[in-house]
């Protein structure tokens, strides 16, 4: 007895023996990414209306007699300072707001005199463990202490770095990972890579100061040409282009 299939007259089974496979793949173009800029604040010590300093983002603010001398804002005898205006997200005042990519601070000047105790910026860092940055001059040395909630780098630069009388730019910069170095004329001059840890100690600091002295009586003169501050450290700003390389010695540092 034979037993006959009957095939769905409906069913169109496909034609395999004359299918070709394609010989080429489409190319797939990947969408391409730009680096967000990094925040940039920068000021002429030049451009003074009214004892404000015009900045592209925000001002800052000349306490006492705005005087105009080589091309900067002179301080002498302690009788002015300038005040940063507070903005979000400030790290000279908390680091860690730039944990990701770090941050450099930098200025020019050119000092007549300097005495011991003078104070060239502050932002809670010359406070026992207040997070922030300082730069003091004590014991024939710039002092320099960069302080988070939790730790500490600290260095200092010589006065014979820094000739007198002779326009200087001095560039600090940080990150957690990789600590503080110091450079002058864009050389390098000094590093901490090994931070303090010391007990979370916030503070109430809210305002940054250039000059400003503890006493009016303190002997300074010097004066300020350029500010700048950058949110990155160094190598990523040398990296994408903001600024030239630094002469490092041999290794990384000294």
């Amino acid at each position: 007895m034979s037993t006959t299939v009957t095939q769905d007259p409906t069913t169109t089974l496909p034609d395999t023996s004359t299918t070709e496979l394609p010989t080429t793949v489409a190319e797939t173009t990947l969408p391409t990414t730009t680096a967000a800029p990094i925040p940039t604040f920068t000021w002429n010590l030049i451009d003074i209306t009214n004892n404000i300093v015009i900045g592209q983002y925000y001002n800052l603010t000349v306490i006492g007699p705005s005087a105009i001398k080589n091309s900067g804002l002179s301080f002498t005898g302690g009788v002015q300072y300038l005040q940063f205006g507070t903005h979000a997200h400030s790290c000279l005042l908390n680091p860690m707001a730039c944990q990701v990519n770090g941050f450099t601070f930098q200025f020019t000047f050119e000092y007549t005199k300097i005495e011991e105790n003078t104070y060239l910026l502050t932002s809670g860092g010359e406070t026992p463990d207040g997070p922030g940055m300082a730069i003091v001059y004590r014991f024939g040395q710039l002092q320099i202490v960069m302080s988070t909630l939790k730790l500490s780098w600290y260095t200092s630069v010589s006065k014979n770095e820094i000739p007198k009388n002779t326009p200087t730019t001095m560039t600090i910069s940080w990150n957690v990972n990789i600590g503080l170095e110091v450079f002058v004329n864009n050389v390098f001059v000094t590093a901490n890579t090994l931070p303090v840890p010391h007990n979370p100690t916030p503070t109430n600091v809210s305002i940054v100061y250039f000059g400003k002295q503890t006493s009016i009586s303190t002997k300074v003169e010097f004066v300020l040409q350029t500010v700048t501050i950058w949110h990155a450290h160094i190598d990523l700003l040398v990296t994408l282009g903001y600024c030239p390389s630094p002469v490092r010695p041999t290794g990384r540092f000294i």
